[in-house]
């Protein structure tokens, strides 16, 4: 009687076990197929965001390229503008007469300027006095080259044009905005943190070179010149 009771006993743990066994093997076959799925849609999720991720460098790529050339279209269309800096504002001012005595002390004919204007400010409204708008000046086709090269000759101040005050007078290329704060930008990062030596503008293009021996590099956009502060370093 003590056998059959044991034998019972363990066909039933038998049959409960084997159960019991059953169940989690298919609990375990159900977690394998589930984790299987959630891998592939992982690996379908990454697929997707690399390809985004490429498609959104190449569009950036395609936006900045295209800034470039509207950029450099803009500076060519300015090739004929020179800026005359420095000279102070005042009511009812003869920009055409300030050009006329610039010209003279630079020996240069004052045929050449067809118009000029004062730049408009950024920021009209604001209450900090910032130094004067500079003055545009439209020149004859070829003449512009003439021009800045007898300003770097000759000192100009305001005494030059029959004012009281020595501010120096200054000459330089009219840039677009984009091109203005490259140039501001490339001479604060490289030139001023001693990674380069010069950085000049040259036909409405930002140059740089770490010495005077070495080659000029082009910076036509901030990454170039986040490219220059590791080929200067």
């Amino acid at each position: 009687m003590l056998s059959d009771i044991r034998r019972e006993v363990r066909e039933i743990v038998r049959t409960e076990l084997q159960v019991t066994l059953q169940y989690y093997s298919d609990k375990i076959d159900e977690y394998e197929e589930k984790i299987s799925r959630y891998e592939s849609n992982l690996k379908t999720v990454e697929n997707q965001c690399k390809d985004m991720k490429n498609t959104y460098l190449n569009l950036k790529l395609k936006n900045d390229v295209l800034e470039q050339k509207i950029n450099a279209m803009e500076q060519r269309q300015m090739s004929n503008l020179i800026e005359i800096c420095g000279v102070s504002e005042s009511e009812n001012e003869n920009l055409q007469d300030i050009t006329s005595k610039i010209c003279a002390k630079l020996q240069l004919s004052s045929a050449d300027a067809s118009k000029a204007y004062r730049k408009k400010k950024m920021r009209p409204n604001v209450a900090v006095q910032g130094p004067p708008s500079p003055i545009v000046v439209s020149l004859r086709e070829g003449c512009r080259d003439q021009w800045l090269s007898s300003s770097r000759n000759t000192s100009i101040t305001g005494r030059d044009l029959g004012r009281e005050d020595s501010t120096r007078i200054y000459i330089r290329e009219s840039l677009t905005p984009t091109t203005a704060f490259l140039l501001w930008k490339s001479k604060k990062d490289l030139k001023e943190t001693g990674l380069c030596k010069f950085v000049w503008l040259k036909n409405g293009v930002v140059l740089a070179k770490k010495t005077e021996n070495d080659k000029a590099h082009v910076i036509r956009s901030e990454s170039d010149m986040e490219r220059m502060k590791e080929v200067f370093s």
